[in-house]
């Protein structure tokens, strides 16, 4: 190549590389601020017109990125299925438009009647997603906060539930014996679903009942029956003997234990132990651990 051509072909490229780097509209300039939102390991609970009892469609996958600049998201479903006959599908939609909740703490996206990118005879009539992104430590566990719910052709209504949440919060017990009350901000509620048998593991870390006494090692309670439902599920089990380290221990035999989750808002829990301490717990149900 000679010189000329040389000096030619570095001239249009300088030119070329000037173009893509100072192009576009005036907001070009502004840096690009993302942030995106992975589901953890759920299933998606399903219920339908006509069907009295919801079906579980296991492994969906859901991604939301937040624009932080236009208040833009682009959301991407992916195995997704509406009835049970359904071969699994994969929904994507842009430009979604979304605020910011509880004080600025999470990012909302609610939604009236969305069509997804590539079809016109799909409509989600409405979209709710929830997200909590910064860093939360729970008992030493890194989580993050992602709630979604949809309906789609006024059909089917879905609900992403997690295997796993880790929920921390206030536990008030009250000793029915002398009337005392004890408040405890450590005790942290890790719950593991398994839509399988219906049923529902709770593991209660930082257990204490009382001031005076001291923090038990992690209680196990086992196998304790589950219902699913639009936006959340319920736990509830008349009696059961919990085990601490893989021991039962028939001292701590809990009762009317029940739990009532709502992914958009917060969970209730409550229980007796011992029949003489009556605990509440007021807890946050969005947290599950980052993949």
């Amino acid at each position: 190549m000679t010189n000329m051509r040389k000096f030619e072909f570095i001239c249009c490229c300088f030119a070329a590389l000037t173009m893509v780097s100072c192009g576009g509209d005036e907001n070009d300039d502004d840096p690009v601020d993302l942030t995106v939102a992975s589901s953890p390991k759920a299933f998606n609970y399903v219920t339908t017109v006509g069907n009295a009892a919801g079906f579980v469609s296991d492994a969906p996958r859901y991604e939301v990125v937040f624009d932080n600049n236009s208040k833009k998201a682009v959301v991407t479903m992916e195995n997704i299925k509406l009835s049970e006959s359904d071969e699994p599908k994969s929904y994507r939609f842009i430009d979604v438009p979304w605020t910011q909740g509880d004080g600025g703490k999470a990012k909302v996206i609610d939604v009236k009647s969305i069509v997804p990118d590539g079809y016109s005879n799909v409509v989600f009539d409405e979209l709710d997603i929830i997200y909590y992104g910064e860093e939360k430590m729970i008992d030493n566990v890194d989580c993050r906060g992602l709630a979604v719910e949809y309906e789609v052709n006024g059909t089917a209504n879905v609900t992403m539930v997690p295997y796993r949440m880790v929920c921390g919060g206030t536990t008030e017990t009250l000793n029915t014996m002398t009337s005392k009350k004890f408040v405890s901000t450590k005790t942290v509620y890790t719950i593991d679903l398994d839509p399988s048998t219906m049923t529902a593991d709770v593991t209660v870390s930082n257990a204490s009942f009382d001031a005076a006494m001291p923090a038990l090692r992690d209680m196990l309670f086992e196998d304790v029956n589950l219902v699913l439902s639009d936006g959340g599920f319920e736990l509830h089990s008349p009696q059961f003997i919990p085990s601490i380290a893989g021991t039962p221990y028939p001292s701590y035999a809990i009762s009317n234990f029940y739990v009532d989750a709502e992914f958009d808002s917060d969970m209730e829990l409550r229980f007796r132990c011992m029949k003489v301490f009556s605990v509440e717990a007021d807890l946050s149900s969005i947290y599950s651990p980052v993949n």
